[in-house]
């Protein structure tokens, strides 16, 4: 089995990278970071050092492989341009797909997110077929990219599968840290109580349900959620990790318009000052909105089954963060 990993060094490509050659696959990957690249092929991995728009470099990485698994994407952060979500979320999709086409490639597995949804009515899991209403720039970025995928499937005829993780966290996830920090430091405040609900997936869950969407998936341009075995409140979460972290749960809450406030006030200065602000909008929308999902497709058509639970996957994260000398 040859699989070819776009986006080998990002957090899940990383992993997923690591799980291919523990079963024996042969690993190439497609990479920007020339650091990253010596310390994948180290490991035996073929590497390709280059940008996603550069179309040989994608379609060499794309060579003949059994599946071209695209984990590249570019994260809604204070610093991410809106001109770099659009090319790595929205037009790079499609153009992996017609790369992976001309090389040869058996199929593909794209990775997009759950939050392509928008923001959930309370009490609402969305499944796959629930309308699609994204309200930020990642989400609308990634939709679109589910979309210029799913036209270079049909112009090509490549199998092609779509899987939307949920709230993904686990070892080697430096984008979440935050949250764990503000924790072990007694400075995560709640939103409106932390009533509202997230569901996460530990990454270990993430990369199996991968792999078994790439091997059982009829590539028809099908959607699956991954998620893990349950949403969660954010005060749930919250006190998961401050018992891995053995300190007091998170007990103190402000309403979402006063967070909100202060939310921009912290983005301006941070504009004027060049840093990013502690808190952001986008921050108090993750911590305050819906995002929990129903999983039985996945469950019923792939035989998907997560296994981690969010209290021994919180406490797995704790321990690699130690490990680093980060909390």
């Amino acid at each position: 089995m040859r699989t070819t990993v776009i986006g080998g060094s990002g957090f899940i490509g990383r992993r997923l990278c690591e799980a291919c050659l523990r079963r024996g696959d042969e690993v190439a990957a497609l990479v920007k970071e020339p650091e990253v690249a010596s310390e994948l092929t180290e490991r035996g991995i073929s590497v390709v050092t280059a940008d996603l728009s550069d179309r040989d470099a994608v379609r060499r990485a794309c060579t003949d492989a059994d599946r071209v698994i695209n984990c590249a994407g570019a994260l809604g952060r204070w610093s991410t341009s809106d001109r770099e979500l659009e090319f790595v979320n929205a037009t790079a999709p499609g153009l992996i797909v017609r790369c992976a086409a001309d090389a040869g490639a058996r199929r593909v597995v794209h990775i997009s997110t759950a939050g392509v949804s928008g923001p959930l009515p309370d009490g609402v899991l969305a499944d796959e077929d629930y309308p699609c209403r994204p309200v930020t720039a990642y989400q609308r970025t990634k939709l679109a990219g589910e979309r210029i995928a799913l036209e270079q499937h049909a112009a090509t005829g490549i199998p092609l599968t779509i899987v939307r993780p949920t709230f993904v966290y686990g070892p080697g996830d430096m984008h979440k840290f935050a949250l764990f920090r503000s924790v072990a430091r007694r400075r995560f405040v709640l939103v409106d109580h932390g009533t509202s609900r997230l569901h996460p997936i530990y990454v270990a869950d993430l990369i199996d349900g991968l792999l078994t969407a790439s091997a059982r998936a009829s590539g028809d341009g099908d959607i699956y959620i991954l998620g893990g075995p349950s949403p969660q409140t954010i005060r749930e979460m919250a006190e998961s990790i401050a018992r891995s972290l053995a300190v007091s749960p998170p007990g103190a809450s402000m309403p979402k318009s006063i967070l909100y406030l202060a939310a921009t006030a912290a983005e301006t200065i941070g504009r004027i000052v060049g840093r990013e602000p502690p808190i952001t909008r986008s921050k108090v929308d993750l911590m305050s909105a819906n995002f929990a999902y129903a999983t039985d497709r996945a469950r019923n058509q792939l035989g998907f089954r997560p296994i981690v639970e969010p209290t021994a996957g919180m406490g797995l994260t704790v321990d690699w963060y130690r490990r680093k000398g980060l909390l």
